[in-house]
This record gives C-alpha cells, structure tokens and sequence, in this order.
C-alpha cells in the first residue's frame, strides 16, 4: 500500500505555485492572468440587458397617444416590478443556474425548460432589430438627415457590428464597455427626467 500523497505546497513555496486558481499556465508552463468579470461588470451586464433601447424610443412613439400613454408607462413599470419581485423569489427558493430555464425545467420537465431557454434565445438575437432601429432614428437626428436608405443600411450595419467586435474582443473589454455605457444611460435618463420638469406644460394632459 502506497503512502498518501502530500499535496500541500513545498516550505519556502508560495502557495498560489501549487495550483492554477488564480491564473492560467499556457503550453510554455506560464503563468497568465485570468479574465475576470466581477460584480460591477456583472451588474452593468444585467442592468444593460434591462434598461435598453426601448426606454428611449417609447416616449416618442407613445407621445401621440397624449396623457393615456402615461398610464402604460405606469402599467409596464407595476409589471416589471412584479416580475422582479417574482425572480427574486424563485432564486430564494430554487438557487440554480439558468435562470427561467432553470425554473421552467424544475416545474413542468425538461421539454419546457427546453422550449423556455430556445424562446428566450430567438429574442436575445431578434431584438437586435429594435436596437438597429433605435440607433438610427437617433443618429440620423444629426447625420443623414434626409434618410437615404444606403447610409441609413451602413448605419444599421455600423450599430450591430461594433457591439458584436466588443463582444469578440474578450470578456474584460466587454465588462468595461457595459460599465461605460450603463453609466451613461442613466445620466441622461437622470437628467431628462430632471430637466423635463421645467416644461411640463398642462394643455400637454388634455385629451
């Protein structure tokens, strides 16, 4: 019977020498820095996923409907809240990786999770079109002002590519790049909410 191995570190050895937790070792034996992601990249992530090009494409398509618009913005957001409230408690009592799927496979079996992860993943790739649209209808406020459909095509094109290169580039510009512009987001969601107090106009509330 052989002796147990000892697997602690030599006297004298650092201990982060004895493993590979902290760093990976390439084919030349080594040692390279690990991408990290942490919680704040983490959290701009989910928030980036959350606050997107709707919040600001809304106002304006609903702005002709008059007061009644502001009634569905209050509507979406009690709904939003509840659905926040319902993951919340769904990741209190079934803590596992996966999100809905997760909770659709636990309740209704492996086929719905499934179903649930698919659909879910047709309209992480769909709404690129919303997000395309809402690009261009902003940018061409300063450039392409006579919407020619070439350029308003490159611009599309433009809006889809740079995040898919940032994508690629590697977890930690992505991180960077979601920390950067979830702050500029609600800045400006901060400041036209606190400048548009100033012209609240009341003849704006009749039918």
């Amino acid at each position: 019977m052989s002796d147990p191995v000892d697997s602690r570190p030599a006297s004298g050895q650092p201990a982060d020498d004895a493993g590979v937790n902290d760093a990976n070792v390439n084919n030349a034996g080594v040692k390279t820095a690990s991408p990290q992601f942490g919680l704040t990249s983490a959290t701009a992530l989910i928030v980036g996923s959350i606050v997107g090009v709707g919040i600001f494409n809304l106002p304006t398509s609903l702005a002709v409907y008059g007061p009644i618009s502001l009634v569905s913005m209050a509507l979406t957001t009690v709904g939003a809240l509840a659905l926040a409230v319902l993951f919340a408690a769904l990741s209190r009592r079934l803590p596992a990786d996966g999100g809905p799927y997760a909770y659709a496979r636990a309740a209704f079996g492996n086929a719905w999770g499934f179903t649930n992860a698919w659909s879910y993943w047709i309209t992480a790739w769909a709404g690129n079109a919303a997000i395309a649209v809402g690009w261009v209808l902003y940018v061409e406020h300063f450039i392409n002002t006579d919407h020619n459909p070439v350029f308003s095509v490159l611009l599309v094109l433009v809006g889809l590519w740079i995040p898919a290169a940032i994508n690629l580039s590697g977890v930690k510009n992505m991180g960077m790049v979601q920390v950067v512009t979830t702050i500029v987001k609600f800045v400006v969601l901060a400041f036209m909410a606190t400048v548009g107090l100033f012209f609240i106009k009341a003849a704006n509330y009749v039918p």
